[in-house]
């Protein structure tokens, strides 16, 4: 049976990181396992980006945007996201990654979701000594590992999470975007630490696969 995938992202007065990102996975509209691309777009007043929005969902079957007239925050944003999504893979990224390898990039998490107990991979982490305290002092950003490989980490970074659907509260699982870290930070790291509590496994992947330009998304 094949898995599908639902991609999605938000958006906030990005055009130009917007416009590479969904440009670097164009890959993805004419693959059958690409279930579906939702971006929802977090209170943007940025003419230029609403109408290259609203020219994709028009003109783009597989993608979906949604509008919303305020700033959301991240933890709001994804989970309305998180809700939507049908995929049996969720792959949630920030709008101004650069996607380098689409075809890589998915069978690369499928293939790592599907090792023991792994729960979360993504494209960055850190290690918590002291955790559940998080402290800036206590993090140990953890390397990239190279290509083809992936580091066991306890805090996987947002601006890049893959995971199974079935593992969302929404559909029996244990996992969920909590909405108190809205409007900005840590909701990643609680995301992580619910996967850490009930014993499961995070990871980060190799090089090669996405790059992140670390720009405003929320």
């Amino acid at each position: 049976m094949k898995m599908s995938f639902s991609i999605v992202m938000l958006t906030q007065n990005n055009m130009e990181q917007f416009y590479k990102c969904i440009h670097s996975m164009f890959f993805y509209i004419g693959w059958d396992i690409v279930k579906e691309i939702i971006i929802l777009d977090n209170g943007s007043d940025q003419k230029e980006l609403l109408q290259f929005l609203k020219q994709l969902d028009k003109q783009v079957g597989k993608i979906n945007v949604i509008f919303s007239d305020v700033n959301l925050g991240v933890a709001k944003g994804r989970k309305q996201l998180f809700d939507i999504a049908t995929g049996d893979y969720i792959v949630s990224l920030d709008s101004d990654v650069i996607v380098i390898n689409p075809p890589l990039l998915l069978k690369t998490i499928q293939t790592a979701l599907e090792l023991e107990d792994m729960y979360l991979v993504g494209g960055g982490g850190s290690d918590f000594p002291y955790w559940p305290s998080i402290e800036m002092e206590d993090i140990v950003t953890k390397d990239i590992p190279d290509e083809g490989k992936y580091t066991i980490v306890d805090d996987v970074a947002g601006w890049f999470h893959a995971f199974k659907s079935a593992n969302l509260t929404k559909n029996g699982g244990e996992l969920y975007m909590d909405e108190q870290f809205s409007p900005f930070w840590a909701e990643d790291s609680d995301f992580s630490f619910q996967v850490k509590q009930i014993g499961k496994k995070s990871c980060i992947l190799g090089h090669g696969l996405i790059f992140h330009a670390w720009s405003s998304c929320d």
